[in-house]
């Protein structure tokens, strides 16, 4: 296929305080712009539901009041509380929306946070109201390590409506979701900067990447990734590549694999259908 002939569409979007990028390719070309459209209403529409930190989002209210009163929440919040309470059964706690307070304190170098929530799922939730109430007032949820995959999963079934077939939708570089292959190959490439994960490049078609890392662009740790059991930030250099056919899972377990110790990715992997799961450490 020459050059000239592909019709190639890329935009991007600013969610989630990272970029969205979105290419599209083949001959649904009539397609593209109200996809994007369509994609752009959904990301605007997610961020005022899931946002911790936008004070007009849905979730920003629920966090200042469910230790109050049992608050009643809109569809796709209560499916996203949900699913993330199922995620922390299947990461064996590793995985806990809840401690969001925890989080923030440790990013900001305090690692004696009296903030620690109690062990245990820390959530009310009354399926008949759909409504939500937080058990103890240190709580607060911050969906950091599964509104990625969440919006790349409402993409994904925008992109089906559209009958729109190869894309490469990459959220920050850290976050990927693919359709049918690159225009010069069977599959879209994936490889990562590094000593070791450079080596490998990961073949994607109809497949989600998601990478999480204790440390940052610019090579230097930081504290983000905790473990929630014990309080704790990460402090060995870790990166972890999950492929998966499913974003939300591929985000929620490249995260909970880098905060549980090793002896327990036997026992989280168990309960996960991923492709690929790959750990580089020293990198």
């Amino acid at each position: 296929m020459k050059s000239s002939d592909i019709n190639l569409f890329h935009r991007s979007i600013g969610a989630m305080n990272s970029q969205l990028d979105i290419v599209l390719w083949g001959s649904q070309t009539s397609n593209f712009e109200a996809a994007f459209q369509t994609i752009s209403e959904q990301t605007t529409h997610y961020e005022m539901v899931l946002s911790r930190y936008n004070s007009q989002s849905e979730l920003y209210r629920l966090n200042q009041n469910a230790y109050k009163q049992s608050i009643e929440v809109s569809n796709l919040l209560w499916t996203a509380i949900n699913r993330a309470a199922t995620y922390y059964e299947n990461t064996v706690e590793y995985f806990d929306i809840a401690q969001g307070r925890l989080y923030h304190k440790i990013k900001q170098g305090d690692e004696d946070s009296e903030d620690k929530i109690k062990h245990g799922w820390q959530l009310e939730l009354n399926s008949t109201e759909k409504s939500v109430r937080f058990a103890n007032p240190h709580v607060l949820l911050d969906f950091g390590g599964m509104g990625k995959g969440i919006l790349l999963e409402g993409i994904d079934n925008i992109l089906e409506k559209f009958q729109i077939q190869n894309s490469f939708i990459s959220f920050g570089g850290s976050s990927v979701l693919t359709r049918g292959k690159h225009p010069h190959g069977s599959f879209w490439p994936f490889s990562l900067s590094g000593k070791q994960s450079s080596l490998k490049t990961w073949e994607l078609n109809k497949h989600s990447i998601s990478v999480s890392s204790t440390r940052t662009n610019n090579s230097r740790k930081n504290k983000h990734i905790v473990n929630p059991l014990t309080g704790k930030s990460i402090e060995e250099e870790i990166t972890v590549v999950v492929k998966a056919s499913n974003p939300v899972d591929a985000e929620v377990l490249s995260t909970s694999l880098l905060a549980a110790p090793k002896n327990m990715h036997r026992i989280i992997l168990s309960n996960f259908d991923i492709n690929e799961v790959d750990i580089f450490e020293n990198q």
